[in-house]
């Protein structure tokens, strides 16, 4: 069994069990603890799996099931903590220890940020990186071009590890377009363009509820649209902090 917690608090738990009922009584007893709607369950019946010691230790878990940024693994009787769950200032290693009792090995794994630089966990910082490397789109289109991949996807490493450390931050993607055209359509494409960033992220990782897409057409054009090269700077995402 696994569980990942996201900023607000609710966990998604993947889990093997051997029987329907195992599945039932877990489902409940979530159900009980945190609330009908406060977790979400991706709950596998095999056969061939032990039966789950780990459905009765549900008690000491709860606290950590609810932790922003916490991760858990369980395997046999081996309980695996990363994120914030393994913050030692937090103390989760020992309150486990306790909780579980003899014949349970608890383990903490840190967070590891890029070879030598550390994860800024800054909304404001993290926006402005991005936005020094403009995300352009050609004509009338919401395709992300191959030189803007490379940086979204470093960018969604920093993202994830914020995450993971217990450090969500929230951003606002902003798609825009030039001029030409009909300002509705444009209106359109700009949010699509945004849309297009945002599902990227998501699809590399990043928790779907730490970014908002938004379009504002031709509003706020960082160049002149009389030329081909204005109008190329100004079919543009940019990033903003929320909040």
């Amino acid at each position: 069994m696994s569980f990942n917690v996201d900023s607000s608090g609710v966990p998604a738990l993947t889990a093997t069990v051997g029987s329907q009922e195992e599945k039932q009584r877990l489902i409940d007893s979530l159900a009980t603890k945190l609330g009908v709607d406060k977790f979400h369950a991706n709950i596998t019946v095999d056969a061939d799996t032990k039966p789950a010691a780990w459905i009765g230790e549900l008690d000491g878990l709860l606290p950590v099931m609810t932790l922003p940024g916490a991760q858990v693994r369980v395997a046999g009787e081996r309980v695996g903590l990363s994120g914030r769950a393994a913050d030692a200032a937090l103390g989760w290693t020992d309150k486990l220890k306790a909780a579980f009792g003899r014949g349970w090995k608890i383990t903490t794994s840190g967070v590891r940020a890029a070879p030598g630089a550390q994860i800024a966990c800054s909304a404001d910082a993290i926006a402005k990186k991005l936005n020094l490397e403009p995300i352009k789109f050609g004509f009338a289109s919401r395709a992300l071009q191959r030189a803007a991949l490379a940086n979204l996807a470093a960018s969604a490493k920093s993202l994830k590890g914020c995450h993971a450390a217990g450090k969500p931050i929230q951003l606002q993607i902003g798609g825009y377009t030039d001029n030409t055209g009909d300002a509705a359509l444009n209106l359109q494409l700009s949010k699509k363009r945004a849309q297009a960033v945002r599902t990227y992220l998501i699809r590399h990782g990043v928790p779907a509820d730490m970014l908002t897409a938004e379009g504002f057409g031709d509003a706020h054009p960082v160049a002149d649209n009389t030329t081909a090269a204005g109008r190329s700077a100004n079919r543009r995402i940019e990033f903003r902090t929320v909040g």
